[in-house]
């Protein structure tokens, strides 16, 4: 079943419908300053229990602070300096970072040391997305039309997986760390005018069993961000105009998967 809200809002509630799977609690982060106003993104720990929030004001574009979630305190901050990133992702308990920055460089910090390891020196196409597998040290990021999947305990890459000439503009874990998500977006060959948007369903976990094709292909729907229910049933899917929630259990097969209905 798909059900389609559209709103002004859409990422917030994206947020909003899938941080937690019970009633949502309000903790007030400590050490407010100016810069806490102009919020660029947040990143969550696997577990839940770490946030990191990352600022775009002049002067912090390289600070990660680091709270609790559920007490709202400050655990720490960190400085990526000279790295200015542009997408972070945390760790299943949140001691690692992952950014990549406008240069393309993706890399890991490690919070208790303070060392960075880069994995990608930059120069490549642009990475659009990062997302840490939450229980596992297996990371994977886009681009282009591309997925790369890399395991950060062995520094080596588990998988690429190829998606022809669709961009992909997100990607998501499933909460057991098994099934990878990407959205994807494309202009029509024929007609510039016409977008093309899709979201695929990928096997990942064990590496011997990945699926060169997707295990679930849902048409004309997404392009945009895509988050996971605490279950793994479902997935919201931002798209042009709202957002949909996406029941992957009441459409097994990939014939059936583009027939969702909106409200």
């Amino acid at each position: 079943m798909m059900v389609t809200v559209r709103t002004l809002l859409c990422g917030f509630l994206i947020t909003l419908a899938f941080l937690n799977g019970v009633a949502p609690q309000i903790a007030v982060a400590q050490n407010t300053t100016i810069r806490q106003i102009n919020v660029f993104q947040i990143a969550r720990s696997g577990n839940g229990q770490v946030l990191g929030v990352q600022y775009n004001d002049v002067g912090v574009a390289s600070v990660v602070d680091l709270f609790d979630s559920s007490s709202g305190n400050l655990i720490g901050t960190v400085d990526l300096s000279p790295y200015a990133p542009k997408v972070i992702a945390l760790s299943p308990t949140g001691d690692r970072l992952l950014f990549s920055d406008a240069n393309s460089r993706l890399g890991v910090h490690d919070i208790a040391t303070g060392v960075t390891t880069l994995i990608l020196e930059g120069g490549e196409a642009s990475i659009d997305s990062i997302a840490w597998n939450p229980v596992s040290d297996v990371v994977a990021w886009t681009l282009g039309s591309t997925v790369d999947i890399y395991d950060t305990s062995t520094d080596s890459f588990v998988a690429v997986i190829s998606t022809s000439a669709e961009r992909i503009v997100d990607l998501a874990w499933s909460p057991d760390g098994q099934r990878l998500a990407t959205s994807h977006f494309a202009n029509d060959l024929f007609d510039p005018n016409v977008t093309n948007v899709t979201v695929k369903l990928w096997n990942i976990i064990p590496s011997e069993n990945i699926l060169r094709i997707p295990i679930l292909t849902i048409e004309d729907r997404g392009g945009g961000s895509i988050s996971w229910s605490p279950d793994g049933s479902k997935l919201a899917l931002l798209e042009d105009g709202g957002f949909a929630i996406y029941d992957i259990l009441s459409k097994p097969s990939v014939e059936n998967a583009g027939a969702g209905q909106g409200a």
